[in-house]
C-alpha cells in the first residue's frame, strides 16, 4: 500500500503519552497500529524528560514513520494524578497550539481505520468513547461522553477554557504537592466550591471530587461534546459488543482498554495480538 505523505501540520497532531522505557507486547502492538493506520498525520510522543526513546523510534523505523517527542517534567508521569494534572494544565494544550485538534491515544487504545480527517471536519471541541456510571450495567441513559484514552481535542477550544480557570491552575499545582495537610484540604474545596458556582453546575459539584482530567472536562468544561450515537460511532470502550449492536455491527474509527474489556469474547474479532513483529 502507498504511504500517505504527512499533512501540512495544521490539522491534526496524534498525542501518544508514554512513561515507560519498555512497553509490553500489547502497547507495542498499539503503538505500531498508530504508526501504520495514522501514517499520514505528525505523530508525538509526550514524555519524561528522562525517558530512554530507544523501543520507541525502533518501532517508529519499523514502520517507516518518523516521530518526535515533547518533554513534560518528570513528575507528570509518576502517577495516574499526575498524568491527569498534565492533561489539566495550559502547559499541555500550548505545546500542540499550531494544530486546530490533537488525538490523544494512550497505548491501550486501537484505531482501525485512518478517519481522523473526517472527525475533525464534524468541529466537535471534544469526543471521546460513551462511558458508562456501572461497569456491570449497560444503561445508555446512565453514559457520560468523553473517555480520555482515545480522544480529539479541538486545541483552541481547550486553550479558551483556561481563559476562565486561571484560578484552577492553582488548585492542579497544589494537588501535585506530595504532603496532605489539613490547609491543602480547605484549598481543595474552596477551589472546587468557586469551580461549581463559576460554572453554574450546582453546588453539588464540589463535593464531588473530580479525579480525572476527562471527567473534569466532560462534567465541569464548557466544550461541545457530541451525543451518545455519534460519540459510539467514534470510539468503544466498556461493553464494546452491545455498542457494537447499537452501531449497525460497524467497528468505530477506534476504541479504548480492548484488552481489559471483552478482548476474548469480543475484540479478538478484530484485533490480533499478533506480537512478533511488535
Amino acid at each position: 500500500m502507498k504511504r500517505l505523505e504527512p499533512l501540512s501540520g495544521s490539522e491534526c497532531v496524534v498525542v501518544v503519552p508514554v512513561y515507560k522505557v519498555c512497553p509490553t507486547a500489547e502497547e507495542r502492538t498499539s503503538f505500531l497500529q498508530c504508526l501504520n493506520v495514522l501514517y499520514a498525520f505528525d505523530i508525538v510522543l509526550a514524555v519524561p524528560g528522562n525517558l530512554k526513546k530507544e523501543t520507541y523510534l525502533n518501532l517508529a523505523k519499523q514502520a517507516g514513520k518518523e516521530i518526535r517527542f515533547t518533554l513534560f517534567p518528570n513528575y507528570y508521569f509518576k502517577s495516574i494524578s499526575g498524568y491527569n494534572n498534565l492533561l489539566l494544565s495550559r502547559k499541555f494544550y500550548s505545546h500542540f497550539n499550531k494544530y486546530e485538534y490533537l488525538l490523544i491515544y494512550q497505548l491501550d487504545a486501537w484505531v482501525f481505520r485512518d478517519d481522523l480527517s473526517i472527525w475533525c471536519q464534524k468541529g466537535w471541541d471534544y469526543i471521546g468513547a460513551p462511558s458508562f456510571d456501572h461497569l456491570d450495567v449497560f444503561k445508555p441513559e446512565g453514559t457520560w461522553i468523553g473517555n480520555g484514552g482515545l480522544s480529539l481535542r479541538k486545541t483552541k477550544a481547550f486553550l479558551s477554557e483556561f481563559k476562565g480557570f486561571a484560578w484552577y491552575e492553582t488548585y492542579v499545582r497544589v494537588s501535585l504537592l506530595h504532603k496532605e495537610s489539613l490547609i491543602k484540604r480547605l484549598i481543595e474545596t474552596l477551589l472546587l466550591l468557586i469551580q461549581a458556582f463559576v460554572l453554574k453546575h450546582g453546588g453539588m459539584l464540589a463535593f464531588r471530587r473530580i479525579k480525572y482530567e476527562d471527567l473534569f472536562w466532560t462534567h465541569i468544561g464548557n466544550l461541545r461534546i457530541p451525543d451518545f450515537q455519534l460519540a459510539l460511532e467514534f470510539s468503544f470502550e466498556k461493553f464494546p459488543s452491545q455498542l457494537f449492536e447499537r452501531n449497525q455491527n460497524k467497528l468505530p474509527f477506534g476504541c479504548h482498554a480492548w484488552s481489559t474489556f471483552e478482548y476474548e469474547s469480543f475484540w479478538k474479532n478484530y484485533i490480533s495480538l499478533n506480537t512478533d513483529n511488535a
